[in-house]
């Protein structure tokens, strides 16, 4: 980790959650896997069904409501759990080509975050698609998720441009979004969610603490049990704990080249590593994300090796006649995209 003594001083934010924990313990239970039964929409998880490398997963259709996606995934990994831990504090999806990530970065500091060193290659279609959005992006009525000022400044940015899909246009929009996006961070770093600009693409502002608040309290047992930290982020734990790492990453969602920015906050339980990864920012396609992983040590084979669950949540843009069906695609379609990406988390460990 970028700051490890943030696990072992005693900030006000940790010392919240001792209170919370002496006076609202977690039940007792006899292992992991019944403590994750006690919440969990995945059935069946057992030291049978995850010991040959099986990643379980759910859609938890009955609380994924409004704008909420709710998916949760389950494996084992062949190492301890500080291991675990820090290896998805820092890591890269876009050693995995399959993920389609096409830049990571990652700093402890927001004020140094290296946004000039993202790609925007006019070769690749997704950017070539982000570069034609871009182009027709008016206030009110835009594929990306600004702000009407943010969408006036695109514009003045790239009208002397005339559509001309070239080199001086790409370089002109990865100007105004490195600008964007540190401005973005800065803003979180210093007031958390609150202070994030809407989405003013069309219909009613999205504001990101609002979706990020609904879809984190959808399910009320997950909810239940994370509520320090869902509760401390919403609150903006920013001015009592930093997050011990912010991140980018650059990626083809549904065939647009999209912006994510993220921050990460990692902690140790009495019983167990948790750590939650909040996206206060995606520049289109859906609005916002989180997960929530929880790592508990195992013995398996004479070995320590941790069992993983995460919580995936996205608000995405669903409404009209066909919501409910549209929902279900989604998160068939997100179970599917987690999978993978666990897939190749583990194949890290799985390949030393």
């Amino acid at each position: 980790m970028k700051d490890r003594t943030i696990l072992t001083k005693i900030s006000p934010f940790g010392l919240l959650f001792s209170i919370y924990l002496v006076f609202c313990p977690f039940p007792l239970f006899s292992s992991p896997f019944e403590e994750l039964a006690s919440f969990s929409s995945i059935p069946n998880i057992s030291p049978s069904t995850l010991s040959s490398g099986e990643i379980l997963g759910s859609f938890d259709d009955k609380n994924s409501k409004g704008h909420a996606i709710l998916i949760e995934t389950c494996f084992i990994v062949p190492d301890k759990p500080q291991a675990v831990s820090t290896a998805f504090l820092h890591w890269d999806p876009s050693k995995h080509p399959s993920l389609k990530v096409m830049g990571h970065l990652e700093n402890a500091f927001p004020n140094s975050f290296p946004f000039n060193s993202l790609v925007f290659d006019l070769k690749k279609s997704p950017v070539r698609k982000l570069l034609q959005e871009a182009f027709r992006a008016k206030p009110g009525k835009s594929a990306l998720n600004l702000s009407t000022d943010e969408i006036k400044q695109l514009q003045a940015t790239l009208s002397p441009l005339k559509g001309k899909m070239d080199e001086g246009s790409i370089e002109a929009l990865h100007s105004f979004f490195t600008a964007d996006l540190q401005a973005k961070l800065l803003n979180y770093s210093q007031s958390g969610l609150s202070n994030l600009p809407p989405y003013e693409n069309g219909g009613s502002p999205i504001k990101p603490i609002e979706e990020i608040s609904k879809m984190a309290k959808a399910n009320p047992k997950i909810y239940a049990r994370y509520q320090p930290l869902i509760d401390s982020l919403l609150s903006n734990w920013t001015s009592q704990q930093p997050p011990q790492n912010y991140y980018c990453n650059f990626f083809d969602a549904n065939g647009m080249a999209t912006l994510s920015l993220g921050s990460s906050y990692g902690f140790k339980t009495e019983q167990s590593w948790q750590q939650i990864n909040c996206e206060f920012y995606v520049s289109s396609v859906y609005y916002n994300g989180m997960e929530i992983v929880e790592m508990w040590p195992i013995e398996s084979g004479g070995k320590t090796v941790t069992l993983v669950w995460k919580a995936h949540m996205l608000a995405v843009p669903l409404g009209g006649l066909l919501e409910d069906v549209n929902r279900v695609a989604y998160g068939i379609a997100l179970l599917q995209g987690t999978k993978n990406a666990d897939q190749a988390f583990l194949s890290e460990f799985l390949h030393n």
